[in-house]
C-alpha cells in the first residue's frame, strides 16, 4: 500500500502562538515546550517559536503507520532554522518556484497531486478552502486552533484514520 501523504503546516500547526507552557500543556495535550527564538527575523525581529517535542514525537510517529510527512508551509525559506527545530525530515511540497503568491497556492499543490478519491491529511490552521474536503472525500482536513497549534485529539484523528483506511 503506498504511503498516505500528510501535508503539515508549520505556524498554527507546530508552532503555536501562545507562550505560555501551562496553558499550552492544558489546552493542547502535550507536554514538554521549548521557547525559541529563531534566525529568521520579520520586521527586524526574531520570529519566536514554541514548540512541543511531545507533539513532534507524535507527528513523526505517524510514518511508523504508513504516513508521509510533507511539509506545505512557506517556511522552505528557512528550513534549517524554523523547521528543523521539530526534528521532522520531511521534504517540502513546494519548492520556491511554484509558490504563485495566491491565497490558495497550498490547495493548487494538493490538487495538482491527487485524484478525488485519493487518502490523504491535511492539516492547516488557516489556509484550508471553503468545500475542499467536500471534493476529496477519502481525506481527512485537521485544522488547528491557530494559537495552540495542534491538539493531542487532532494527532488521534490522524492516526486513527491512518489505521483505518
Amino acid at each position: 500500500m503506498p504511503p498516505v501523504p500528510i501535508y503539515l503546516d508549520f505556524d498554527g500547526v507546530m508552532n503555536s502562538f501562545s507562550r505560555d507552557a501551562q496553558r499550552l500543556t492544558t489546552r493542547t495535550g502535550f507536554g514538554r515546550w521549548r521557547f525559541v527564538d529563531s534566525k529568521h527575523q520579520e520586521e527586524g525581529r526574531c520570529f519566536p517559536l514554541a514548540l512541543s517535542d511531545d507533539r513532534n514525537q507524535g507527528v513523526s510517529s505517524w510514518c511508523g503507520l504508513g504516513a508521509e510527512i510533507v511539509w506545505l508551509t512557506t517556511w522552505w525559506q528557512a528550513p534549517d532554522d524554523v523547521v528543523a527545530q521539530t526534528g521532522i525530515d520531511a521534504p517540502f511540497a513546494a519548492p520556491r518556484a511554484s509558490l504563485t503568491g495566491s491565497r490558495d497556492w497550498k490547495a493548487a499543490v494538493i490538487e495538482s497531486r491527487h485524484g478525488n478519491d485519493d487518502h490523504f491529511v491535511w492539516i492547516d490552521d488557516a489556509d484550508v478552502p471553503s468545500g475542499f474536503a467536500r471534493r476529496y472525500p477519502s481525506c481527512l482536513v485537521v485544522r488547528p486552533s491557530d494559537r495552540f497549534g495542534l491538539f493531542a485529539r487532532d494527532a488521534i484523528r490522524v492516526r486513527d484514520f491512518l489505521i483505518n483506511r
